[in-house]
Order: structure tokens, then C-alpha cells, then sequence
């Protein structure tokens, strides 16, 4: 069997190119799943893997569809091996089929734990320069319902009553809505 597994990190995305990818590269099954790269704890992942025997072929669009530590890249990789299940990246076009793939696949675990630490210093790095800013980081406050009511009946605007309670003019227009 040739398997392919999509993933993809948000709901607001999909795995669309990865499917087309997959199925071109012989696929005849592929497992999907949303969840960050991250956690190497994904159902659908774990099920796939539990149905391949020896002789099978997991085949991803990128290796980074797998995880992005290298540890769990590296631990999978030698599960796989060991069960004598072969594995392929369609974008890095590597097999660990042959000893060129192998190391190939190595190199690129390590790549993809760079690329996800690079992004966590990315994001760390802008929401500190927002946060100085005075951009406040995080969910949105929640709304008093009781405490709203007083501040619309004091004649206080929107943009007042957002700034005092700490949320967006959008959410104190949607709850205001509900006050009626």
C-alpha cells in the first residue's frame, strides 16, 4: 500500500495541494488531519501508521507535514525502518528506500526544527515589540453584561466603553446588541 498523510496547522486552512500531490504520487489512501507540527500526538497519524505493514510506502508532501522536531521526525523514521515500512516526501523528493534518502531525510529533520524555531523567535520578537507598543497580546476581555448596561446608560460611546473594559469596539457592539 502507498499511503499519504495531509496535515495541515489551522482550520483555516486545507489540504488541498497536499492531496493533489499525494494522489499524483500514487496515494491510495490518504489520511488528514488539522493540529500543529509541534505535537508528534496526531489520531489520524497514529491510525494510519497502525494499518502499514512491512512493504508499505508513508508518503507526505513535505517532511514538515510530519512534525518539525527532529527528535520525533527521528524517532518515527526508525519505527518506520524497523517495521520495514518505507517513507517519501514528494517535495524534497527523497526515499529512505536508499542510504542517499536516508541521510537526506536526517538533514531535512534537522531543517524543519530550524524552520519551527525560527518561527516561535519570530513571533516571540512581535508580539514583544507589540506589547511595547502598548498592543495589549492575547484573547479579548470578557464583557459584564451588568457593568455594560450602566456604561451605555451613562451615555458612554463604543470606543469609551471598549478602552474601560479592556476589549474590541467589535465585541462591545456585539453584546450591546444583546443588552436590547
Amino acid at each position: 500500500m502507498i499511503a499519504g498523510y495531509a496535515r495541515v496547522s489551522t482550520d483555516e486552512q486545507n489540504t488541498d495541494l497536499q492531496q493533489r500531490a499525494l494522489e499524483a504520487a500514487g496515494c491510495t489512501e490518504i489520511a488528514q488531519e488539522v493540529g500543529s507540527g509541534k505535537s508528534m500526538a496526531r489520531p489520524a497519524l497514529e491510525e494510519l501508521l497502525g494499518r502499514l505493514v512491512k512493504g508499505d510506502t508513508l508518503v507526505v508532501w513535505k517532511l514538515d507535514r510530519l512534525g518539525r522536531t527532529s527528535v520525533g521526525l527521528l524517532s518515527l523514521m526508525a519505527d518506520l525502518d524497523k517495521r520495514g515500512i518505507f517513507f517519501k516526501s514528494v517535495t524534497e523528493s527523497f526515499d529512505t528506500a536508499t542510504p542517499w534518502g536516508r541521510m537526506a531525510m536526517t538533514i531535512m529533520a534537522a531543517v524543519a526544527q530550524l524552520e519551527r524555531e525560527v518561527l516561535v523567535e519570530r513571533i516571540t520578537a512581535g508580539m514583544a515589540s507589540a506589547k511595547r507598543r502598548g498592543v495589549k497580546i492575547g484573547r479579548p476581555g470578557t464583557i459584564n453584561m451588568d457593568e455594560l448596561r450602566r456604561m451605555v446608560d451613562a451615555g458612554q460611546t463604543i470606543k469609551e466603553i471598549a478602552s474601560t473594559l479592556g476589549v474590541t469596539e467589535g465585541g462591545v457592539s456585539k453584546a450591546k446588541r444583546r443588552l436590547k
